[in-house]
């Protein structure tokens, strides 16, 4: 991806016949929304696996920037803000 023009992607320019980032970022938060949608349990947390780019597009969602690398197979929890406008708490496992 990095070949290809990921830092043009990262300016909002998608590549022939692909995917804005701000279209993916919306898809993949929406993705993430329905798996969490009903989830009342406090014993437990969900764990959501995904690549690289999901992780960018929560990380841009909940901390409000994507700019913190996640090394490939690295568990980290992602804590949401509990408050509109506030950032929320990215820390490796």
């Amino acid at each position: 991806v990095y070949e290809s023009g990921l830092g043009d992607w990262d300016r909002g320019i998608a590549p022939e016949g692909g995917e804005s980032r701000a279209a993916f970022f919306a898809r993949a938060i929406g993705g993430i929304n329905r798996a969490l949608e009903g989830w009342d349990r406090t014993d437990v947390l969900p764990l959501v696996v995904a690549h690289v780019g999901v992780s960018r597009a929560a990380q841009h969602h909940a901390l409000r920037n994507s700019d913190w690398p996640v090394p490939n197979c690295t568990p980290v929890l992602l804590t949401p803000p509990e408050q509109d406008g506030w950032a929320g708490t990215m820390e490796v496992l």
